[in-house]
């Protein structure tokens, strides 16, 4: 018997060749232009936070460029306010804090030399960290000023948070402007979807940012109560940074305890324990209750999904991928969300089909 041979042969179009290359090329060019991605979904989270307010005005018969207008100007106000009186207590109240250090350490010394035996504890480790710890003055002052300078002299960075306001100027202000944009890029067959996926997102993210600010203040108050109970030194300064920390899961929680801590720690070795405690208490607090409570109803992604964006969000655009890795990562659950519904109506669609067959 003479054996059959099948040939196989696999077309490949230029048509395709090119499809690929050009997926390639604009793979490229994505990556090319991530920074200006970046700031483009800024601006969509900062317009999706403000256009639920801009609606409501709209309803009342207000216009949405007053609304729009007077929104800027009470942000600019407040960020004038925070700029010349805030920001330079808080860089002179950190430098000072940092200087604390030593002290802070000799306190911690001396207590645990009370508490436990001296003879168990090895010195040399103890006074090589104290030497550490004695060089941060300098060297933190030092990574401030730069931080400052370098921000202060950047032109650069003036125009993109010019140009970001701008978008978000015309995305809140126009209504029909995000329609224009699909209109023009995205098929007939598709825009019906784009657009209840683009009012779906802008909900999402309005929700995350209302829920993250209500939570960074209630995390401010809790430690501000705190450590004015204790009489710590610069409690408005720690309070504000454990607050802004909050964004950071687990991570920004440790880095609020150790510097209210470290501060504690000036006053007495005992009123350091004393605000750890309380400090762990409100963390329960705030991790157990809080925090379910507001993200479940705004974006429900898990703390280990939070993690991995921040992680990649860092990798890939420094301090701003960081704050926009929460959001993206908000975004392609919707995605993954609509295409895993659209992967399960199908396959209950080829049950009836077959079924109906039989």
């Amino acid at each position: 018997m003479k054996k059959s041979k099948q040939e196989i042969s696999i077309n490949i179009s230029a048509a395709s060749v090119w499809k690929i290359i050009g997926i390639i090329v604009l793979i490229f060019f994505l990556y090319f232009i991530r920074d200006v991605l970046l700031l483009l979904l800024l601006a969509i989270i900062i317009s999706s936070a403000i256009l639920p307010i801009v609606n409501k005005m709209e309803a009342k018969k207000i216009p949405r460029i007053l609304t729009t207008t007077l929104i800027f100007l009470l942000f600019f106000g407040i960020l004038s306010l925070v700029v010349y009186s805030i920001i330079p207590q808080l860089a002179r109240e950190s430098r000072q804090i940092v200087e604390t250090l030593p002290q802070a350490f000799d306190s911690m010394e001396q207590f645990i030399n009370k508490v436990f035996d001296p003879a168990a504890i090895n010195s040399s480790q103890l006074s090589g960290a104290e030497k550490v710890i004695s060089q941060l003055p300098e060297q933190t002052g030092n990574i401030i000023s730069n931080i400052f300078s370098g921000t202060i002299s950047s032109l650069g960075l003036i125009f993109q948070v010019i140009m970001v306001f701008a978008l978000v100027f015309y995305m809140v202000t126009y209504k029909d402007g995000m329609s224009h944009l699909v209109n023009s890029t995205v098929p007939n067959q598709y825009r019906k979807y784009v657009f209840n996926l683009i009012e779906r997102i802008e909900q999402k993210i309005g929700r995350w940012l209302l829920g993250q600010l209500a939570l960074m203040l209630s995390v401010f108050a809790l430690n501000l109560i705190i450590l004015n109970i204790f009489d710590v030194p610069y409690a408005t300064t720690i309070a504000l940074i454990g607050g802004l920390m909050e964004i950071i899961p687990f991570l920004g929680p440790i880095v609020s305890t150790f510097l209210a801590v470290i501060a504690a720690l000036t006053v007495s070795p005992w009123v350091a324990v004393f605000v750890g405690v309380s400090y762990l208490i409100a963390q329960q607090i705030q991790g157990n209750f809080l925090t379910p409570l507001v993200m479940s109803k705004a974006v429900g992604l898990s703390p280990v999904v939070i993690i991995i964006a921040l992680f990649i969000g860092s990798k890939i655009g420094g301090f701003l991928g960081l704050f926009l890795a929460v959001p993206v990562a908000t975004i392609m659950g919707v995605l993954i969300n609509d295409v895993l519904n659209s992967k399960i109506i199908r396959d209950k669609k080829n049950v009836r089909k077959s079924a109906m067959g039989s």
